[in-house]
């Protein structure tokens, strides 16, 4: 009468499911339409760069003109992946140990022994308010001074991982303190101590808050991964200029590269989404 078991599973089944595949199926038809726009939009920038740019060659080189040699990329381009997952693999390592250490800082800020909060305070500040390239500068360049020498990947790891440390810091730091302190006092009267408070309670309920801003911060840690190429650090922007004082195609090479970060970016950002929506579900 109520029909077989399979078939009432599936009935069952069918209101959870609907939502999802439907929600899924609408965030990729966006994500396809920003691709294709944008995608247009470059077409359409680099048609009228092109223009110009032979335009500008016809009047000052007596009708000459320019034309871009895109060839020269594509025959280059096992070259320029190399240095992308080169920039993947550095951009991972930092995205994981900064946040690891900014937990250990933000914390820090919030502890009420006041050695402790000062240093950390110290920390966060003066690596918030210098350049990033001047910390890998004196990272890199200050060790062999006293007779320590690090290694170009390892500086490049060091310094990326302290500076994007302090940004993430300030990030936990802002998420812990919108807790309820009640929340808190409770779990404390119950019997817990301050790390089981922390691990079950807070930070649990604090990277729900702070998962957007962390995102940015991560997508920005792929951008400012080029800024290892200072010194000498092989990622994408190092092969890029490696191969235009080869090839002296700086339009074409640059042009290429700034598509192959855009498509890195838009792609991190649509799988921390994907994973935002899967472990910090909306609420309806």
């Amino acid at each position: 009468m109520g029909g077989s078991a399979p078939h009432r599973g599936a009935m069952m089944l069918a209101p959870r499911v609907a939502p999802v595949f439907g929600q899924s199926w609408q965030l990729l038809t966006s994500i396809v339409w920003v691709g294709l726009i944008f995608l247009g939009g470059t077409a359409l920038l680099l048609l009228g760069v092109r223009q110009i740019v032979i335009q500008a060659g016809i009047a000052t080189s007596g009708g000459r003109g320019w034309t871009p040699h895109f060839e020269v990329v594509l025959q280059n381009l096992p070259f320029l992946l190399e240095g992308l997952l080169s920039t993947l693999q550095l951009s991972a390592s930092v995205g994981v140990l900064a946040f690891g250490l900014g937990i250990l800082v933000a914390l820090a800020r919030l502890s009420r022994l006041g050695p402790l909060y000062q240093l950390a305070t110290w920390y966060v500040e003066v690596l918030r308010n210098t350049p990033a390239i001047v910390q890998l500068f004196l990272i890199y360049f200050g060790p062999p001074t006293v007779g320590v020498r690090l290694s170009v990947p390892v500086a490049a790891l060091l310094g990326l991982t302290i500076n994007n440390s302090a940004y993430m810091a300030e990030i936990i730091r802002a998420g812990i303190r919108s807790i309820n302190r009640g929340q808190t006092e409770a779990a404390s009267a119950v019997g817990m101590s301050y790390p089981q408070i922390t691990r079950y309670v807070i930070l649990p309920q604090a990277l729900r808050v702070v998962y957007p801003p962390l995102v940015s911060q991560w997508i920005s840690i792929v951008l400012f991964s080029s800024l290892a190429s200072v010194i000498a650090y092989p990622e994408l922007a190092e092969h890029a200029k490696r191969l235009d004082s080869r090839t002296f195609r700086s339009f074409e090479i640059y042009g290429v590269v700034t598509v192959i970060y855009t498509i890195c970016t838009l792609s991190l950002a649509l799988v921390l989404r994907l994973i935002e929506r899967r472990v910090f579900p909306v609420a309806r």
